[in-house]
């Protein structure tokens, strides 16, 4: 997606969800991807599956939703954060 879009999509996360989310440059300069942090303590992704004695990565199921709403799904970059892929 463009730089653009990507913004528009986290300014969206940001005011639905209250997440912090950040814009980053994709493998070209002309591709960026939206990702939102699993570490502020948000409840908006789990990589450790420490949420509700789970053992399994989670991440919120609005953020699921609201992915799919979009043709896309979320990807974990690393434990502590998920990108968003289309």
């Amino acid at each position: 997606m463009t730089r653009k879009e990507a913004e528009k999509m986290a300014a969206k996360i940001k005011e639905q969800f209250g997440y912090h989310v950040f814009v980053q440059e994709g493998c070209t300069k002309k591709s960026f991807t939206v990702l939102v942090s699993a570490e502020n303590g948000d409840d908006s992704a789990d990589y450790y599956g420490e949420r509700g004695g789970s053992i399994y990565p989670w991440i919120n199921p609005k953020l699921v939703e609201f992915a799919k709403e979009r043709d896309g799904f979320w990807e974990w970059q690393n434990p502590g954060s998920i990108s968003f892929a289309d």
